[in-house]
């Protein structure tokens, strides 16, 4: 039940020859792995991680391409931000242990490279959800995480819940902003959004000048909208529209 459901979420999630392709692979995943599902009940995390690994890793790795798979990349002078593919979750994990990445947003501290990937596979089965990684272009190596929620077509808004740079010897280099610009050029130009959202946490007055730098305009306190380590916290909401962003780029 639990493979045919994860077969059923995927269905709408990528174009009619990725659907076909999927449902193949995991009639192929039910036949090999059924039985001994059945008599070992405690494999359900193999068997779904199995599954995954089968089909979403085929998708969208660079290691097999079908025509009509969404697959999507920005690209600036220092920066290439593409889809996050599964083993890009040991960074994640590494990252997200980093005092510095937990002090910034609502990570709660003991998040380990277990919940990183079910939170990640759960995510990458949602439409209303995109997860990208952001490379060195000169290095060729990835040095943080874009994590977007809520893309809605019907209002046109989507918001980007996390952004960072995961590699100490790249922060202050402008890299962080040179994501923002490239990420906000995908947003309204690519997906054509009309609104774009994000929160920060209240100390955080780093992101809060970086955001409002690039455009972004304060909306107010979510009082109580995050939760970390067991606690409520209170993020302040920021926006952008449509019409501001091209306003800005003219006065650029």
């Amino acid at each position: 039940y639990s493979l045919a459901l994860m077969e059923k979420k995927m269905q709408g999630r990528f174009s009619p020859p990725c659907e076909i392709f999927i449902s193949s692979t995991t009639s192929l995943v039910l036949r090999d792995l059924t039985p001994t599902f059945d008599k070992e009940p405690f494999l359900f995390g193999q068997v779904i991680a199995f599954l995954y690994y089968k089909v979403y890793n085929h998708i969208i790795t660079n290691s097999f391409h079908i025509a009509g798979c969404r697959r999507d990349t920005m690209e600036s002078t220092n920066l290439i931000i593409r889809e996050s593919i599964f083993s890009d979750c040991e960074l994640f994990a590494e990252w997200e242990k980093k005092q510095y990445i937990i002090d910034s947003f609502t990570i709660s501290r003991g998040r380990d490279y277990e919940e990183v990937t079910k939170e990640f596979v759960i995510r990458s089965l949602d439409k209303d959800k995109l997860q990208f990684t952001i490379i060195y272009r000169e290095e060729d190596l990835p040095i943080g995480r874009i994590y977007i929620s809520r893309l809605d077509p019907d209002t046109d808004s989507l918001d980007i819940t996390r952004i960072y740079i995961g590699e100490e010897e790249y922060l202050g280099k402008g890299l962080g902003e040179e994501a923002m610009r490239l990420l906000l050029e995908y947003c309204f130009i690519n997906l054509h959004m009309e609104r774009v959202t994000l929160d920060h946490l209240p100390h955080n007055q780093r992101a809060a000048s970086l955001f409002k730098k690039l455009g972004f305009v304060y909306e107010g306190v979510m009082r109580n909208s995050g939760k970390k380590d067991g606690k409520y916290v209170d993020l302040h909401l920021m926006s952008m529209l449509r019409s501001e962003y091209f306003e800005k780029l003219r006065s650029i």
